[in-house]
């Protein structure tokens, strides 16, 4: 089971294909008996319940949210050592600002390992302004091979040029299209940020 709420849909239809067999004591259709009871139920509310765990938490230095040492979130730098609220939901974490605006949302990590959940697009600017940082990113992870060794084998200009390149082309496509821009550029050695650009038009 990979999904939760496409498990519980179909173990309603499960139950709807049961409808019509017969109660073993009452020799009755279980719809018919499902309608009987229907009638003595009170109205539900009219929003429907939400079942969440509502949290303070505060980012540290690096713009971390960890929870149970194990499972970090990272935001955008600029919540760096502020304090934020948390929804957490049985898939989904959600993190708000103290004026309560949505500022994040993230898949939510289960397991006993350490698992990290970033969106990169809000860390580019970093990247681009600390290139060197890449030695030690985990974004490296998310390169084509030819790509990763091209700009770790390079200088630090020209991994900012690859960096500032990405920022550019997140504005008008996803982070994986702006990828494999790169990696063709980096196919051809390119170094300037124009002739990166050039290729997405």
């Amino acid at each position: 089971m990979q999904n939760l709420d496409e498990y519980n849909k179909e173990l309603l239809n499960r139950c709807m294909t049961l409808h019509n067999r017969k109660h073993h004591r009452t020799k009755k259709s279980i719809i018919e008996m499902f309608n009987c009871d229907r009638q003595a139920l009170l109205p539900l509310p009219e929003k429907d319940f939400e079942v969440v765990t509502c949290i303070g938490r505060k980012v540290d230095r690096e713009g971390r949210v960890r929870f149970n040492g194990q499972r970090i979130y990272y935001l955008e730098p600029k919540y760096a050592n502020k304090k934020v609220q948390v929804k957490l939901t049985y898939n989904k974490v959600i993190f708000y600002d103290k004026e309560l605006n949505e500022i994040a949302e993230f898949d939510r990590l289960y397991g006993d390992k350490n698992y990290t959940a970033i969106h990169w697009e809000q860390w580019l600017p970093t990247l681009s302004r600390r290139p060197n940082s890449l030695f030690h990113s985990s974004f490296t992870d998310m390169l084509t091979e030819r790509l990763r060794h091209f700009l770790l084998s390079g200088n630090s200009k020209l991994r900012g040029v690859y960096m500032k390149a990405l920022c550019e082309l997140i504005k008008t496509m996803s982070l994986d299209k702006a990828l494999n821009i790169a990696d063709e550029a980096a196919g051809q050695a390119f170094e300037e940020i124009d002739d990166i650009l050039q290729l997405a038009v």
